[in-house]
């Protein structure tokens, strides 16, 4: 199991300590691969098992957090985006969310400090994902075929979202001059030419290339 040094700095350590406690418990139960009823990052558990594993001793006196307090922790984690919970046959089903991602030692970059007794790793340097890099890399690196639209379009507002939506249209996104002649049919529009222009990606998402344009000239006035 790998445990970043990251999360030391996350939200999770502004919350009360039974928040870290469990998760790094989940990290530890959930499985490593798949499996014939679980996938990587899951575990079946359920309230009582969580009461047991986060009880501790004060002196000779066993505490033991109340249903309430771990139903709360557990769907604190649900809302802050780090686990999902389902409830199944016999109890809950956890699935820790990027747990592939984090368990992958190669998303790591620098020097770092493992164990090798089988335990815990904790990554001391260099905790930026190398993947998490590229992902940026590829937002603001844009195709020819976008620039081409970019420069094409009148509103140069919120190039990245364009992008994005580009990105995301895969199959769904007509050749670039079909684009272009829409685009320059739109420029000649009553609407366009009083300045009220749509954002690039509010454009692409309505499939806006495909709207019946009214010119100018062929607008109808009623005296």
């Amino acid at each position: 199991m790998l445990v970043a040094k990251k999360i030391f700095d996350s939200e999770l350590m502004k919350k009360p300590p039974l928040y870290s406690k469990l998760f790094l418990w989940m990290l530890g139960q959930a499985a490593f691969k798949d499996t014939k009823k679980l996938k990587r990052g899951e575990f079946i558990t359920s309230i009582p098992k969580m009461q047991e594993a986060m009880s501790y001793f004060v002196g000779y006196r066993k505490e033991v957090p109340t249903v309430r307090q771990i139903r709360k922790v557990y769907e604190g984690l649900t809302k802050g985006h780090t686990t999902v919970t389902t409830k199944v046959t016999g109890g809950l089903k956890i699935s820790i969310l990027k747990y592939d991602y984090y368990q992958t030692p190669k998303n790591y970059e620098g020097h770092d400090e493992r164990s090798h007794d089988g335990h815990a790793r904790v990554i001391t340097e260099g905790v930026t994902p190398i993947k998490e890099k590229e992902r940026k890399k590829k937002e603001t690196t844009y195709s020819a075929e976008f620039q081409k639209l970019w420069s094409a379009y009148p509103k140069k507002t919120d190039k990245k979202k364009a992008w994005q939506r580009w990105s995301n249209m895969n199959g769904l996104r007509p050749n670039i001059e079909t684009l272009l002649s829409a685009i320059e049919k739109h420029k000649a529009s009553r609407s366009w030419k009083e300045g009220f222009v749509p954002h690039l990606s509010t454009w692409l998402n309505g499939a806006r290339w495909e709207d019946e344009v009214e010119t100018a000239k062929d607008e109808k006035w009623d005296w």
